[in-house]
């Protein structure tokens, strides 16, 4: 069913000859307004990506989600439970953790030490006959909600927010085959790059730049032309891209079939796009995924994982995960040459509205996501999206 947004007439139910996309307002990308409207009625109330549960297999094991201006601890329990809390002392509001990573036994505030345990529990506080009202039941460690799916990581800061298992079920019949649990970690990367979150998010998600920024990398390997896309509900997307060569994985070099992800990517790569900053990247033999985190309204922070296939020859072969590394490195710095000439010219008003190509349909689309949770009632008239697009799942 599509997604109504305003007053627009309705589209084509299907894409086709007759099929268009409007323009898009860039005053969506500037200023701290409209960032501000999002993070109430998105950020707020989305399932946020944090990791992948292989990256916390040790009892005490956490990282920290620090993004959005918060902290949250997520971390593996002594019952094998990954939890999440605000990183934040109950006595007088420091942060526990400092470390981006790591394991501990339990929680200890640097400030003035009060103790949690890995459940949240406050169990210790120094000199406690000076807290004569002080129940420690009732204050425990501030609890995120935090689900799996698939092996990965979310939190959502909304209580009522649905299930993760309801937020990725249209995305989970499209990728059953992709075995998501199976993936180890290999390293990670962070880029700040000028640019609104969504400026930088738009170059992830088309295919009609690669041939061109990304002659000398990628290009080789796509064919940007041959992208594909589908909207979902909840805002989800995917997108697929043909090979230029059968069976090659997106670091050049040869199959090994004994580490193909899924024979579904012979001739092509997909892209998973959850909701609402998400870029799963996966090709024959690894997942990349990338997450866009504001930083303000005009830069933005991408953070990377890349994985591996659990038992894979190249799971542990540290030379061939060092040229990926290597690889991805230059990619990144192809698209950083042009994203920040694109905000200077939406900030100074001479890229008034962005024009979309039928093929661009996912940037139409999470835009159109946008104003159904922040309500259109809500936003400037001028800078709604002007029409809906059809939707599956």
């Amino acid at each position: 069913m599509a997604t109504t947004i305003g007053q627009a007439s309705a589209p084509p139910s299907e894409p086709g000859a007759g099929f268009w996309l409007p323009e898009l307002p860039t005053g969506r990308y500037q200023g701290a307004d409209f960032l501000a409207l999002e993070m109430k009625h998105v950020w707020n109330k989305s399932w946020l990506f944090v990791g992948h549960s292989n990256e916390l297999t040790a009892v005490g094991a956490f990282k920290l989600f620090q993004e959005l201006g918060r902290s949250v601890i997520v971390i593996r329990g002594a019952d094998n439970v990954i939890r999440a809390f605000h990183n934040t002392c109950r006595h007088r509001g420091a942060e526990l953790l400092q470390e981006s990573k790591g394991a501990t036994k339990r929680f200890v505030c640097p400030y003035h030490a009060w103790g949690y345990d890995l459940k949240g529990n406050l169990v210790s506080v120094p000199d406690a006959e000076d807290f004569p009202c002080l129940k420690k039941e009732e204050k425990s460690l501030l609890a995120v909600r935090c689900e799996l799916w698939r092996g990965l990581i979310y939190i959502n800061f909304d209580p009522s927010a649905m299930s993760l298992a309801e937020y990725m079920m249209p995305l989970s019949a499209e990728y059953a085959d992709i075995p998501f649990e199976k993936l180890v970690p290999k390293f990670d990367l962070s880029y700040d790059l000028a640019g609104n979150w969504k400026a930088v998010y738009d170059n992830f998600l088309e295919g009609y730049h690669v041939s061109v920024v990304h002659a000398r990398t990628v290009g080789n390997q796509l064919d940007g032309n041959s992208c594909s896309q589908v909207l979902y509900r909840n805002g989800h997307g995917r997108m697929i891209t043909k090979l230029r060569r059968q069976n090659a994985p997106l670091l050049n070099g040869e199959m090994d079939e004994s580490i193909r992800l899924s024979d579904r990517f012979k001739q092509s790569v997909e892209g998973m796009m959850p909701f609402p900053n998400g870029t799963f990247v996966l090709d024959s033999v690894s997942v990349s995924v990338l997450h866009f985190w504001p930083v303000g309204h005009d830069k933005t922070r991408i953070k990377t994982l890349f994985f591996a296939l659990q038992g894979g020859n190249n799971q542990d072969n540290e030379e061939y995960w060092a040229a990926f590394k290597q690889y991805q490195d230059a990619i990144m710095a192809e698209d950083q040459v042009l994203l920040p000439g694109i905000q200077r010219n939406i900030d100074n008003g001479t890229s008034p509205t962005m024009v979309l190509k039928n093929d661009e349909r996912l940037i139409h689309g999470y835009h159109q996501e946008i104003d159904r949770l922040i309500g259109p009632e809500n936003i400037d008239p001028q800078l709604r999206v002007a029409r809906h697009i059809p939707v599956e799942g």
